[in-house]
């Protein structure tokens, strides 16, 4: 997938952001997910930008029956 970096504050020309979300119906409060930067709007979809989170950063997630992509948090703890 090929990407055009923008000046972008938003994302930080990465195109994905890391969000939590807050009063949803779908998902509990707090939970992590990576999203497609709406501002520069370089990916067409969520998934498309989590997946290419993987790909670049190693950004692990899951899809959710809602469509979210789920940050997993990995720990040695």
């Amino acid at each position: 997938m090929k990407k055009e970096i923008h000046n972008c504050e938003i994302c930080n020309n990465k195109g994905w952001i890391e969000t939590f979300v807050f009063d949803s119906k779908l998902i509990s409060n707090n939970t992590l997910v990576i999203e497609k930067c709406d501002e520069c709007n370089i990916f067409t979809n969520d998934s498309n930008a989590a997946i290419f989170a993987f790909e670049n950063s190693k950004i692990f997630t899951f899809k959710n029956e809602f469509g979210f992509n789920v940050k997993i948090d990995f720990s040695l703890n």
